[in-house]
């Protein structure tokens, strides 16, 4: 019944999640101030949280772009996907990148799968 003591490390273990669910939640809202998406000189470079380090992608790893409702999807020589989330992107920065991608990996923007 309710009477029972708790076992200490169920506290625990509920606390830490509490914790970190917290502080994902903050880094979440904080995203609009990160730089998700950087296009450097020949690769780009996403943002993977505060812990991870950038994930770098070389241009020349990209085999085909198609952009799927409001996500643009990287596929890339080694059968391997990436997802470029353009909600997360101000709507400036994605005509940039649209125009990036045209110009060197030859993505056409007229062409959406909805």
């Amino acid at each position: 019944m309710l009477n029972e003591k708790i076992n200490p490390l169920i506290v625990l273990i509920v606390c830490v999640f509490f914790i970190v669910s917290v502080g994902k939640a903050v880094e979440y809202f904080r995203m609009t101030e990160k730089d998700y998406l950087r296009v450097e000189d020949e690769r780009f470079s996403f943002y993977r949280g505060s812990v991870l380090p950038r994930k770098i992608i070389p241009l020349h790893l990209v085999k085909q772009v198609t952009q799927v409702n409001d996500v643009i999807l990287l596929k890339l020589v080694k059968g391997s996907e990436k997802e470029i989330y353009l909600d997360w992107l101000a709507e400036k920065d994605v005509d940039d990148l649209k125009k990036v991608l045209a110009q060197r990996v030859n993505f056409d923007s007229k062409r959406t799968i909805t």
